[in-house]
């Protein structure tokens, strides 16, 4: 069956998964505060994503537009933004015993605020 749910997955064209959390930070007190939270992910293939946290003031948004990976940031009204690297692959074809050495990540990032 998880077979089944899968390979309907992978035949889409898009979809969207909404999720509703609950997170619980305990403080230096010990009290328990409980923080509910609602997600969004869409995916329209071959290279469109989105993922945003609905509804929390200190959510993320991130999103890829097939060219630029962007993160936002509620909490402070900033964002960063990247490049698509041309070596990003959905799947490896590589066998789990090859040896192969991992391109260094981003080397900067630009916060940048925005205003309305």
């Amino acid at each position: 069956m998880l077979r089944q749910m899968t390979d309907y997955l992978a035949s889409l064209k898009s979809f969207k998964v909404e999720s509703s959390a609950v997170d619980e930070v305990v403080l230096t007190s010990g009290q328990k505060i409980q923080l509910a939270s609602e997600s969004v992910v869409s995916v329209q293939r071959p290279n469109r994503l989105r993922s945003e946290q609905l509804g929390a003031r200190n959510g993320l948004a991130f999103w890829y537009d097939g060219k630029t990976m962007t993160l936002e940031c509620k909490s402070n009204d900033t964002y960063a933004t990247i490049p698509r690297r041309r070596t990003w692959t959905t799947r490896s074809t590589r066998p789990a015993s090859s040896s192969r050495s991992r391109r260094p990540g981003p080397t900067s990032f630009t916060a940048t605020r925005t205003t309305s």
